[in-house]
């Protein structure tokens, strides 16, 4: 099954100023299948493949087949953060990683590990560099009818004055709402009662700094 947001995605990020991105990761999960180029020593269930710092629809758009390729190559799937990051935010959030780093030293054995990945454990610790602040609801079914309640759902959650139903992204189980942020308490007490009323379980939908899935192609039929 191939799921592929390109087009969609590139509507939803503007081109960057000089100082700002968004991240992009092809990550290979464990659960999707194991590919012969995992480290045999793996003990994350995820494994990141590579990093990309994008700035802009057509820089995505120049790096697509190598994404494309990339994802084949592994059995990984590439996911997009629709949160605009800033270089100076990221700066100074790497200093503070670093810094509890280097305090560890002495102390742990292996205390410089988290330093091959501080940029990106910085952009991941970090939320938008903007006011455009964005949320995932991750909705693990294709039935309709989930879809058209969680965004009825999210339309009575405050502010009430604006639309927060950014785009509908689809995944290979269900779908990503992208959203701007609401009151999730409200939401979440809405979502509760609809699915008790339906003696249906409930989690936590909701991903307030979240990527979601660009492409992913697992070789599997729908």
């Amino acid at each position: 099954m191939i799921i592929d947001n390109t087009e969609q995605i590139k509507k939803l990020i503007a081109g960057c100023g000089k100082d700002e991105f968004y991240m992009l990761q092809i990550i290979h999960r464990t659960k999707d299948g194991h590919t012969k180029y995992e480290p045999q020593d793996k003990k994350s269930r995820e494994q990141v493949i590579k990093t990309y710092f994008v700035s802009g629809p057509d820089y995505l758009d120049k790096k697509m087949e190598e994404i494309k390729d990339l994802c084949r190559m592994f059995n990984a799937r590439a996911m997009f953060n629709l949160n605009r990051k800033s270089w100076k935010q990221i700066s100074l959030k790497s200093l503070e990683l670093m810094a509890q780093a280097l305090g560890k030293e002495g102390n742990e054995e292996n205390w410089w590990k988290p330093v091959r990945s501080v940029v990106e454990s910085s952009c991941g610790q970090t939320g938008a560099c903007d006011k455009n602040k964005t949320w995932v609801l991750d909705i693990d079914t294709k039935e309709e009818k989930e879809l058209t309640l969680v965004k009825g759902l999210i339309g009575m959650c405050e502010p009430l004055d604006t639309e927060k139903v950014i785009d509908v992204l689809p995944t290979v189980h269900g779908y990503h709402i992208i959203s701007k942020p609401f009151n999730k308490q409200k939401f979440m007490m809405l979502y509760e009662t609809a699915h008790k009323v339906a003696n249906e379980p409930v989690e936590d939908i909701i991903k307030d700094n979240n990527p979601t899935i660009l492409y992913v192609d697992n070789g599997k039929e729908e």
